[in-house]
């Protein structure tokens, strides 16, 4: 794909992730009624990886450079894996028990859905360097 067809990707990717970040750092304070003050103790990986997230893809606006994107891609979507991973561990959500399962099911099914795309990234990174290269 041309990478400026890739552009408005990476522009709306730093645009939802300044959203997400100023939500997720405001949902304490708003009072969200099923979230617990246990989500404290997540915010600091979700910072993180929304915060990586803009930065990368900052970077990715002004230097899409080859075969780097699917490690800057890969990267983050290990940091993203960490941030789900947390959200099921520390699970900071008073939900109604039918609800529960659902929700702890949708986050493994996101887990999978991240880990998937941290290893296509991976592969597709690997790949490329190995046949670009002589």
């Amino acid at each position: 794909m041309l990478r400026t067809l890739r552009i408005p990707g990476y522009i709306l990717a730093v645009i939802t992730g300044g959203v997400l970040l100023y939500v997720a750092n405001n949902l304490l304070r708003w009072d969200v009624p099923y979230l617990t003050h246990e989500f404290s103790r997540v915010i600091g990986i979700i910072n993180l990886s929304l915060g990586a997230s803009i930065a990368g893809n900052l970077f990715l606006i002004f230097r899409d450079i080859g075969d780097f994107r699917y490690l800057v891609k890969a990267v983050l979507s290990l940091l993203a894996l960490a941030a789900a991973y947390m959200l099921h561990t520390v699970f900071p959500f008073e939900l109604p028990l039918f609800l529960e399962g659902t929700v702890r099911m949708g986050l493994v099914a996101v887990m999978i859905g991240i880990g998937m795309r941290l290893a296509f990234n991976l592969l597709l990174f690997t790949y490329k360097i190995s046949v670009g290269r002589d």
